[in-house]
């Protein structure tokens, strides 16, 4: 089984891109036992691509806690998620996936959320500079957790 970074958001709305960029950046440097996915955009195709893998490492944008372009980490406390749901500007999609694989038993053991956070979410707007600064750090901290979770 792989581990599976998800690169969460939308490419529409600035900041919100930024999961999907990240990932972009990792898929120039491929890991055996390593799959990056752009993540479905509802909540039961998310679970979908959750399912089956070894370990998921989400990378995501997010409203608040902190800075423009500091980067959180979470862990998959279900119980956290719906504090997290009104912060992702591109719906709950990965929350409701969670807590759906959670209430069905379905989740890998190693689940791991990096977050930046983001700034301008307008429509057709672009990535702020703060967050397209903060990309390569995100991607490195996707990829290092991952591997880690490789590890076991």
């Amino acid at each position: 089984m792989n581990v599976r970074i998800l690169g969460v958001g939308q490419l529409a709305r600035g900041d919100d891109a930024a999961g999907l960029e990240a990932a972009a950046l990792l898929r120039g440097e491929p890991l055996d036992g390593v799959e990056i996915l752009d993540a479905a955009a509802d909540a039961a195709a998310l679970l979908a691509q959750i399912e089956g893998a070894a370990g998921i490492v989400a990378i995501d944008c997010a409203r608040g806690g902190g800075a423009p372009g500091s980067i959180v980490k979470r862990g998959a406390d279900i119980a956290a998620w719906p504090q997290l749901r009104a912060s992702s500007s591109h719906g709950n999609a990965l929350a409701g996936a969670l807590a759906l694989g959670d209430a069905l038993g379905c989740l890998p053991s190693q689940i791991t959320v990096f977050a930046v956070v983001g700034q301008n979410f307008t429509m057709g707007g672009a990535i702020s500079p703060a967050v397209a600064a903060a990309l390569p750090e995100l991607a490195r901290q996707a990829m290092r957790e991952a591997t880690c979770m490789k590890r076991g």
